[in-house]
């Protein structure tokens, strides 16, 4: 009786390899248009002093640095 349900369970689609990095893959995608690579270091040019945090990033991963 439990082995009918395990095998339904297993067909399902969350539990395949390959629907996960599809969804990855499309997720990438997505973060590489909202966050290009080629965009560098971003300064905040309006007054800024010694002690304002700059951004600093490059491609995914962004930190905020003191000057």
């Amino acid at each position: 009786m439990l082995l009918p349900f395990i095998q339904t369970v297993l067909e399902q689609p969350l539990f395949t390899t390959d629907l996960i990095s599809k969804l990855i893959k499309e997720l990438e995608v997505k973060i590489d248009e909202l966050f290009p690579s080629s965009v560098g270091a971003v300064e905040h040019n309006n007054k800024s002093t010694e002690n304002e945090p700059t951004l600093v990033g490059e491609g995914r991963e962004i930190q905020l640095q003191h000057c």
